[in-house]
């Protein structure tokens, strides 16, 4: 069995008690967004998975991984995963075959794979 290693995430493992004892201060900028993932109800994420989508350097990670502490449950593992490659490598690509309405997709342009038939 081969395992192709660029293909994979690398995963990081946090501890909760070292996030939750770091300090950390919440810039106005981001409010509305842990707003939007956790329920005020039940103090959880609303959702299983959650996309934060945002330019490098403004802090998505240490607030991704500060919520992440605070809001999920205790025996949850906190694990941040990177790609090691910058785009994916043609076979990585799962496209649908093209069909009128998704011919060329905005996804295909952006990591350059080309069209499946």
């Amino acid at each position: 069995m081969e395992t192709r290693k660029r293909d994979l995430l690398e995963g990081v493992e946090f501890s909760r008690k070292k996030l939750l004892t770091q300090p950390f201060v919440r810039s106005p900028h981001w409010d509305t967004v842990w707003e939007q993932i956790v329920n005020p109800d039940t103090k959880r994420p609303r959702q299983p998975v959650t996309v934060i989508v945002s330019p490098r350097s403004c802090g998505s990670t240490t607030l991704a991984l500060r919520l992440l502490a605070e809001h999920t449950a205790p025996e949850t593992t906190i694990v941040q995963l990177d790609a090691d490659w910058d785009t994916p490598a043609r076979d990585a690509c799962l496209w649908r075959r093209p069909t009128r309405t998704n011919s060329i997709s905005s996804t295909r342009r952006t990591t350059r794979c080309p069209p499946t038939s």
